[in-house]
């Protein structure tokens, strides 16, 4: 029988589009509510690249959309130096499996070499 950790989205018994080991890890950091709010959104959007279908395009570029707006959204809330450390952060443990690193992997492999602009304005989900 799988662990449920190798289940690439993992559970969420919430609904709100983050995994629960996640929600529970951001819970537990210090930081504010809306900088929580703007992890779990680069999270949720983290996690929808290891399902997103590598061969349609324009799954592909949805999900980098949510990812951009996250990423946008964790700078927004911290300062720089913090900001990098937290993006890389939800990162790694987001992909805390061979599994979902290599989601991760296909999803980066299938968007190498395409062009998006970086978002502006806030980006980070009301």
């Amino acid at each position: 029988m799988a662990l449920e950790t190798d289940n690439l989205p993992g559970a969420d018994t919430n609904g709100n589009g983050v995994r629960d080991d996640l929600d529970a890890y951001i819970d537990a950091k210090p930081d504010t509510v809306a900088q929580k709010k703007a992890l779990r959104q680069l999270s949720a959007a983290l996690s929808g690249t290891l399902i997103v279908d590598a061969t349609r395009e324009t799954a592909l570029r949805e999900a980098a959309s949510r990812l951009s707006d996250g990423i946008n959204c964790v700078w927004r809330n911290y300062d720089a130096a913090t900001a990098m450390k937290r993006v890389e952060e939800m990162e790694k443990v987001g992909m805390n499996t061979r599994a979902r690193v290599d989601a991760y992997d296909r999803y980066n492999t299938a968007r190498s070499g395409s062009v998006m602009s970086l978002p502006e304005g806030d980006t980070c989900i009301k």
